[in-house]
């Protein structure tokens, strides 16, 4: 279903994909495939196309993917960067950090 039209559907899948990105605990230097395999199967969903690469020990992973445009026009093309890695968790949080 399309969420192009659709403000409240587009803020509730927002809100889910959130609430699961927060929920894997990708500690510094532990493995991110579980992340990554989720990011792209949403991407995907959307008509990405995209490839991995891997370290020595395909623990961590980088994602690209690319999204053409439905039509073609004047505006620029957007590129979003981030990372998957937290910190580890030190003892005194009152809530659980991954959710």
């Amino acid at each position: 279903m399309s969420t192009e039209n659709n403000p409240e559907l587009l803020f509730k899948n927002s809100v889910k994909i959130l609430t699961d990105l927060i929920s894997f605990k990708t500690i510094s230097g532990e493995d991110n495939n579980s992340l990554i395999d989720y990011c792209d199967n949403i991407l995907k969903n959307l008509g990405a196309t995209s490839f991995k690469t891997f370290d020595d020990d395909k623990k961590r992973v980088n994602l690209f993917a690319t999204i053409k445009a439905k039509n073609l026009s004047s505006k620029k093309p957007i590129i979003l960067s981030g990372h998957t890695d937290v910190v580890p968790v030190s003892k005194g949080w009152a809530t659980d950090p991954f959710k």
